[in-house]
């Protein structure tokens, strides 16, 4: 934005938004077009940064169909409940904070799954060794199928835009355990397809109990919703679509 304004060049610019953020407003140069990838990253941009006169339209991520129809596993199989948290191992994904505040609080039919590498690993790895609850496992190769063989996918960071391992799970039919961050409650919509998360410790084990009255019906039909709103807003093509809508409006 800056060689822009400085040689007077005539160059387009479309920046993507993905992310909520709360430091650099006074460094941040935007330019007049601006894709936001989720209606609380647009609120970011409008109220924290106050862009209020540029053009913010929003286009939500989308992923490739890649459902594994038929998974290995079955809901609940083995009286177990598989929680699948698949990100960064870090402190804003907060997994060692997962871990030491639900220790011992957990059901004992409930593991929560933690998918993924990061500067906080090592600790995590260490902290799950030999835990009923929960399990590390590390980067993983096979994501669509542990993603298929998972009852539920969660994400309880401090951070979002818009989560495409939500999005994964919307894509697989899985119901959502999300917290209020970023776009998380614009995938796993609470009462429909998801359950929202507290920010309240005691309040968030309660929670995760509860899935083990959950009927077979009732987390059968949370799972249809969630695949039809991967139908319906996060498919690859309407993504792909949407951008090129865009982009063409800017060319005109």
């Amino acid at each position: 934005m800056v060689l822009k304004k400085v040689f007077f060049l005539n160059t387009k610019i479309l920046y993507v938004a993905h992310n909520v953020f709360d430091t650099h407003r006074k460094f941040s140069f935007f330019p007049d077009n601006i894709i936001s990838i989720s209606k609380k990253v647009t609120e970011n941009l409008l109220g924290f940064f106050n862009l209020k006169d540029r053009n913010i339209q929003l286009v939500y991520n989308g992923i490739k169909d890649e459902r594994i129809a038929h998974p290995s596993r079955r809901y609940r199989d083995g009286n177990k409940i598989i929680i699948l948290y698949s990100a960064r191992v870090n402190e804003v994904k907060r997994q060692l904070q997962i871990v030491d505040q639900l220790l011992g609080k957990l059901h004992s039919s409930i593991e929560i799954h933690f998918a993924g590498s990061g500067a906080d690993y090592p600790r995590l790895s260490k902290k799950c060794e030999g835990s009923l609850n929960f399990k590390a496992l590390g980067f993983v190769e096979n994501m669509p199928e542990l993603v298929a063989n998972a009852d539920y996918l969660m994400l309880y960071s401090t951070q979002e835009g818009l989560p495409i391992s939500l999005i994964e799970g919307a894509m697989n039919g899985k119901p959502l355990l999300v917290n209020d961050v970023g776009g998380n409650l614009e995938i796993g919509v609470p009462g429909l397809n998801g359950f929202e998360l507290s920010e309240e410790w005691e309040t968030l084990a309660d929670t995760l109990n509860k899935l083990v009255y959950l009927s077979p019906d009732e987390y059968f039909q949370m799972g249809q919703h969630s695949r039809t709103r991967y139908e319906q807003m996060f498919t690859y093509k309407k993504m792909i679509d949407s951008y090129l809508k865009v982009i063409q409006a800017i060319n005109n």
